[in-house]
């Protein structure tokens, strides 16, 4: 059989995440060069990313309370009487 012809690629990673990365590889028993590897034919497989891009579920719950944050107005709370009320209502 016929060695397949290999290709080097490098990357620069931020250090902390590649550490991670490879401790999270070697608890399943995969190297980084595997995992690569993995990736690159799932992306061949499906033609495409094997996930989609997207917002997480944080970041969706940051944004709308940055929306809430940014188009709510804010009240003078010394000044209302009630504001404890209103603040701890359920």
């Amino acid at each position: 059989m016929q060695k397949k012809a290999k290709k080097q690629i490098q990357v620069q990673l931020d250090a902390t995440l590649a550490t991670e990365v490879a401790a999270i590889l070697s608890e399943i028993g995969l190297t980084p060069a595997s995992a690569i590897t993995i990736f690159y034919k799932r992306i061949v497989a499906e033609q495409g990313l094997p996930f989609e891009l997207g917002r997480t579920t944080q970041q969706t719950i940051d944004a709308g309370l940055q929306q809430v944050i940014e188009t709510t107005p804010i009240h003078d709370l010394d000044r209302d009487p009630n504001w404890e009320k209103a603040l701890f209502s359920e």
